[in-house]
């Protein structure tokens, strides 16, 4: 029973800390792409798209700030 009640707690940890990062914030840098910031996050262009409202994610500006949703 005790070792299943600590499965339980460190799954519980786990998945508090995977929700807590679930979201980031990036400021675009010189170079910075869409596609790449989505490979360097584990996420997608749509979706990065859809969080930032870009109509064009080929449009991004230096020091422009991005919510990225990892998938």
């Amino acid at each position: 029973m005790i070792l299943a009640t600590s499965a339980a707690a460190i799954g519980l940890f786990f998945a508090g800390s995977a929700y807590a990062s679930a979201s980031t914030i990036v400021t675009v840098k010189s170079g910075d792409t869409v596609w790449g910031i989505s490979q360097q996050y584990n996420t997608s262009v749509n979706a990065i798209e859809n969080a930032n409202n870009l109509s064009n994610a080929n449009v991004i500006t230096v020091g422009q700030q991005l919510s990225l949703i990892h998938i």
